[in-house]
């Protein structure tokens, strides 16, 4: 949690009925540059939960807490945005934390400048005590604390609205959801990237807004919770600790050996969690550049007992899958060619060829066991209605309208690339996808 300060001004109705702040990114000069106004820098860093004291017409009139990131939005239709028409600019989604009563800000101004006057970015005060005429400003933790201890609100009520809008589900997220270095991929699938926390000291820091992926409800501050996990078909345990200024850091020094954490190498290898029954239990595996360093799930859509009550029966380890199919095909399309992104959302899909219920474990998560297909081939593919030959060609069902592949630009008589073990796996794809649903076809005329 951390605090900002908006002086509203004309737009105060707006804010509190519509609930959102809005500012410019840039004004264009006559000259035609873009100009950053410093009054609008801050604005950029609002995150999720941040708090916000919010001013017009001399006071403090209500604090807001951000509902959403700062995020790109044209200008408002609202006649007190007029002066900003064509520009583009951010918005910041808020809920209103009523105050007791409206406070002067001579009632704040009189020992804020010459103590915490420095610790606001930009300066919240000029030398005279009078407010400065910029819209926001990013304040560190202790000006943002004794501003609320002079409007009346505590501390405690802050944090509380704070972590009621971090705790309203990762299900308000967009997935995939990208936190520095971490993607949470769906409710149930995280995924880290390895630092240089993790691979020397075993513990990397959880960002407050997806905090709830690891827990259930808010924690203390100073309060370690449990965490059990299973690597390598084996039980483990790792702690979450609430430090200081909302800080979260997962410990998994407990689990280091088995995870190889030392071995990783910072800013390229992977390490997923995956959620077994309910929040406190994940299943942990990682991938990494050396191979021979990577921990794979084991017993993987096989039902087993976990650390909590129930059984699970699902896919363990489809992301680690879908990087390695990735690696294989290049990151492009087997058919069309188009790349991967780099980053999420996803536009291809990892395709298994003999599919993962008829897979051994080994089978369930070997890349050449995959194509990295385009959504419409996928389709076809995952269907039976394609597959390949030996050689490479495409070959469709006489179910499949033959105006498909002309209408797509898909060439039939190419010759596609497939690695040695990618055509193994579609020996079986021909005889028990491709064939067996044109076989089922013909029984059912």
């Amino acid at each position: 949690m951390r605090f900002f300060w908006v002086n509203a001004g004309v737009s105060h109705r707006d804010v509190r009925t519509k609930r959102f702040f809005w500012a410019p990114k840039y004004r264009v000069t006559e000259s035609g540059r873009k100009n950053i106004s410093p009054g609008w820098r801050a604005v950029p860093r609002i995150r999720r939960g941040d708090v916000i004291f919010c001013s017009y017409e001399q006071r403090v009139g209500f604090v807001a807490v951000a509902l959403s990131d700062a995020y790109d939005h044209g200008c408002p239709e609202a006649q007190c945005y007029k002066g900003w028409r064509g520009l583009e600019g951010l918005r910041v989604d808020i809920d209103l934390l009523e105050i007791p009563y409206p406070v002067p800000l001579s009632v704040i101004s009189g020992s804020f400048s010459a103590e915490h006057n420095d610790e606001c970015s930009p300066k919240l005060f000029d030398r005279n005590g009078d407010l400065c005429q910029v819209y926001s400003v990013e304040l560190q933790s202790s000006p943002g604390i004794h501003i609320a201890g002079v409007i009346g609100v505590t501390l405690d009520e802050i944090q509380s609205a704070s972590e009621q809008v971090l705790f309203r589900g990762l299900e308000e997220l967009t997935m995939p959801y990208i936190a520095h270095s971490w993607v949470i991929e769906s409710l149930s699938i995280a995924q880290k990237r390895a630092d240089e926390s993790l691979v020397k000291r075993f513990e990397t820091g959880v960002p407050q807004e997806i905090v709830g992926f690891f827990i259930e409800r808010p924690m203390a501050v100073g309060e370690t919770l449990e965490i059990n996990l299973e690597v390598g078909g084996k039980r483990h345990k790792a702690t979450l600790k609430c430090k200081s200024g909302r800080r979260h850091v997962l410990n998994l020094s407990r689990a280091a050996g088995a995870l190889k954490l030392s071995k990783m190498q910072a800013g390229d290898d992977l390490l997923w969690f995956e959620m077994c029954c309910g929040k406190r239990a994940f299943t942990v595996y990682t991938r990494c550049t050396a191979k021979t360093n990577s921990v794979l799930p084991r017993g993987a859509n096989k039902p087993t007992k976990t650390m909590s009550t129930g059984v699970r029966e699902n896919r363990v380890g489809q992301p680690y899958f879908r990087a390695e199919v990735i690696e294989v095909c290049h990151g492009r399309c087997v058919v069309t060619g188009i790349p991967e992104r780099a980053v999420p959302p996803s536009i291809l899909r990892a395709s298994h060829i003999k599919p993962w219920s008829k897979s051994d474990d080994v089978e369930k998560l070997d890349g050449h066991n995959g194509l990295l297909l385009a959504p419409h081939i996928d389709t076809l593919f995952d269907s039976g209605l394609v597959t390949f030959s030996e050689e490479g060609q495409l070959l469709a069902s006489a179910e499949l309208d033959p105006t498909v592949f002309s209408s797509w630009g898909v060439d039939p008589d190419k010759l596609y690339t497939l690695t040695e073990k990618q055509r193994e796996y579609m020996k079986y794809h021909r005889k028990h996808i491709f064939e067996q649903w044109r076989s089922s076809l013909k029984t059912s005329k």
